[in-house]
């Protein structure tokens, strides 16, 4: 199982970058992909032969069709030279396949250079030009929004916690929910598996009744921060989403827009984050802060470190019943301490008695209702009412029943070590993608089918021979082998 074409330039940047690595790359390459590979060829970064050759080579001549690419490489970003320049770029109904290539072709002198604060600042202005919201007055509103992490589903497990408290404490949530980064898993891609369910359209955002429905999913696609949605496309495509501005910029676009009175934004870094160290972790909060304090907006960055999966499972489906069974038992877990941790901070940003919303809290997971919460918030959303009376009393069964499962077991005796930025990358590749399964192009119009991977020995496990280790859920039969390249034992 070869890695996508997104994960090998991802890779090939981030080794240029820090070591000057020269990487091979010959898959197939989208117009945006050869964009980024005929930068990266040009300066050292990578060597291109049989397919990506051929992709490079016919995406030169779309390059020297777009006017002013190299002076914005070679320019200090500024928000006129952008509007001059990349707004054609950005605009989802007007870019080209040309356009795909010169943007992939700045974004990789980007990902190279970095940006400094201020350049940051004016990216940021750019991408939310015409996309600001007006804050609902009449109540108290809070976000969590993140930098990105494998199998990272706070966006699944806070937003009933928060809904469970909303009548107590007065506040709401609007959750902006994006489509998949990277290798990592979108939330919008995973609440596509529930039946029924719908994002709401950030454009009725001003009809939202906040009393009735306290817990929003609004979509952060093309239809909010048009420019940041299409940006957001390219560089999950070209493997240039790891550079510290282009992140910042991105998500303060959307959180800029869409006012609250506290946000969080979740830092994440390790080894499977796009963040490598606590160090850039600290430095990008203090980004994202300042960006907060220059648009009036209450931005409070906590950091947390990932450098495995954080739970024990990795895809659209399987990740829709980890957070229902968690929330349905209370059990102890890292994602659910974190997300009462987000609700703490909440609470004191808010000024709100710390020690009160944690009780209430603690009472709405014992009590059920957060678990609730979760099926009312679905309900909302247009789920149906018989998968969800379903979810109610056998989440498992509602929500894998249908699909094959396959069993993974350990090639050989010893300890087991999962690569989690493979195994998300097969995961999105070849059980949530319906090319991957085998259906044809349109044939699911949310891009995105159901299926996952469970995990049942640990990294770091001991684990014998033909044992177990984990369980996969497709739509159409599959072979435990696309699993080979995920882990080693030994």
């Amino acid at each position: 199982m070869s890695k996508s074409a997104a994960l090998a330039l991802a890779e090939a940047n981030e080794r240029f970058k820090r070591e000057g690595f020269c990487t091979p790359i010959g898959s197939s390459l989208t117009a945006a992909q050869s964009g980024t590979a005929l930068w990266l060829n040009k300066y050292g970064g990578v060597t291109l032969f049989g397919k990506a050759a051929q992709t490079a080579e016919l995406s030169k001549k779309l390059l020297a069709s777009v006017e002013g690419t190299e002076r914005l490489v070679e320019s200090a970003i500024s928000v006129p030279i952008l509007e001059e320049v990349a707004s054609l770029w950005f605009d989802p109904n007007r870019s080209t396949a040309a356009t795909d290539v010169a943007a992939g072709y700045w974004l990789a002198s980007v990902f190279f250079r970095g940006l400094n604060s201020h350049e940051v600042g004016e990216l940021t202005e750019f991408l939310r030009s015409g996309s600001v919201q007006k804050k609902k007055n009449s109540v108290k509103s809070v976000r969590r929004y993140p930098t990105g992490g494998i199998s990272e589903k706070q966006a699944l497990v806070l937003p009933p916690l928060l809904m469970s408290l909303a009548k107590e404490l007065d506040w709401c949530s609007p959750f902006l929910v994006a489509r998949r980064l990277a290798h990592t898993g979108g939330t919008r891609d995973k609440l596509a598996v529930v039946p029924g369910f719908s994002v709401t359209d950030i454009s009725t955002y001003d009809d939202w009744d906040c009393f009735r429905a306290p817990v929003r999913y609004f979509s952060a696609d093309a239809g909010f921060c048009q420019r940041d949605a299409q940006m957001y496309r390219i560089r999950g495509e070209t493997g240039t989403v790891a550079e510290m501005g282009l992140m910042a910029s991105s998500i303060m676009a959307k959180q800029t827009a869409l006012p609250a009175d506290a946000v969080i934004i979740d830092i994440l870094y390790g080894r499977t984050a796009f963040l490598s160290t606590l160090e850039e972790a600290k430095v990008f909060g203090e980004m994202c802060a300042n960006i907060g304090v220059s648009a009036d907006l209450k931005v409070t960055p906590m950091l947390r470190e990932a450098d495995n999966f954080l739970g024990n499972t990795v895809g659209s489906s399987t990740e829709i019943v980890e957070a229902a069974e968690l929330l349905r038992s209370g059990a102890d877990s890292g994602e659910l301490a974190t997300a009462k941790r987000f609700i703490s901070q909440f609470a004191e940003d808010l000024d709100l008695d710390v020690g009160k919303v944690s009780h209430l809290l603690e009472g709405a997971i014992a009590s059920g209702e957060a678990f609730n919460s979760m099926l009312e918030i679905w309900r909302l959303h247009g789920a149906d009412t018989r998968f969800l009376k379903q979810m109610a009393s056998d989440v498992r069964g509602a929500v894998l029943s249908g699909m094959y499962r396959e069993e993974v077991r350990a090639k050989s005796t010893g300890k087991i070590f999962w690569d989690p930025v493979a195994t998300a990358d097969i995961v999105n590749q070849r059980i949530n993608s319906p090319e991957g399964q085998g259906f044809s192009k349109g044939a699911n119009p949310q891009n995105i089918v159901r299926g996952g991977l469970e995990i049942l020995a640990p990294d770091g496990a001991s684990v014998s021979q033909g044992e177990v280790i984990a369980n996969v859920y497709r739509e159409k039969p599959t072979s435990a082998s696309l699993f080979g390249e995920a882990y080693r034992v030994k």
